[in-house]
């Protein structure tokens, strides 16, 4: 199935795609790869313009797993990766987000390694996205908290210092339908991943903490994204943005409206 959904989406779509795969497919990789060099034309120019990247996790927060397999063959073909673990602080981490951090970081950065070992300078994406707490009432990872928001924007800020590209998370949320704290946690999300610095922001669309996907709320967050491109952009500031001479030719009584 993976196969045919990696077929459909290149041949309906010129977007850059992340693909998650099974952990431990590694065949499932390689024929991935062996489409994608036929679309692209040959190893070296998917290698100089790769279109598509993997999403891979390590077993648990301070252990790998089968998804290593991916890190290696990755690196080995240079297709982009991003290798983060699922934190959960209070369960599989540390119930303060500081320490939380902390194992993904470390996490992280081990992976990174590993993977510039089989193949310096090969394309690797920070994985920043996924550091929440442990919703210790209903026994979920919140997508919703202010928690994770802030943790995805340190490690955003984190990946800055290391110079890497950085996997975040926005435009998602708790909720399990489309409503006002689906319209605040998704925006707060996205602007936050945003302010952060990060350049790859995942999941938009998610409902119910990441256990369903909606087109309306996906569509309700692009207005989102529109907003928060917006406040990037910020002002310019200069001696004609300031307006000082206007200012003082309108005077303390004057109006703007016929004033270019």
């Amino acid at each position: 199935q993976e196969l045919y959904d990696f077929y459909a989406m290149m041949k309906n779509s010129v977007k850059p795609m992340f693909l998650v795969l099974p952990s431990g497919r590694r065949d499932m990789l390689e024929y991935m790869y062996e489409m994608a060099v036929a679309v692209a034309g040959s190893r070296e120019k998917l290698e100089a313009n790769p279109f598509f990247a993997i999403y891979a996790e390590p077993a648990r927060a301070l252990k790998h797993g089968e998804g290593l397999e991916s890190v290696l063959f990755c690196s080995e073909h240079r297709i982009p990766i991003t290798y983060p673990p699922m934190i959960f602080a209070g369960a599989n981490a540390p119930v303060t987000m500081a320490g939380a951090v902390t194992m993904c970081n470390a996490a992280t950065l081990a992976g990174l390694v590993i993977h510039q070992l089989k193949n310096p300078g090969a394309p690797f994406i920070y994985g920043g996205g996924l550091v929440s707490c442990l919703d210790m009432k209903h026994a979920i990872w919140s997508y919703g908290a202010p928690e994770f928001t802030v943790a995805g924007a340190i490690m955003a800020q984190l990946s800055r210092r290391y110079g890497l590209s950085t996997w975040s998370t926005g435009g998602v949320t708790d909720s399990k339908t489309v409503d006002e704290q689906a319209a605040i946690e998704g925006t707060n999300s996205l602007l936050m991943s945003a302010l952060g610095g990060g350049n790859v922001i995942h999941d938009v669309g998610y409902l119910e903490s990441g256990m369903a996907g909606s087109l309306t709320f996906l569509v309700m967050m692009d207005e989102a994204i529109a907003l928060v491109k917006r406040i990037l952009r910020g002002y310019r500031v200069d001696r004609e943005t300031l307006a000082v001479d206007l200012i003082a030719e309108v005077g303390p009584d004057g109006s703007f409206l016929t004033k270019p």
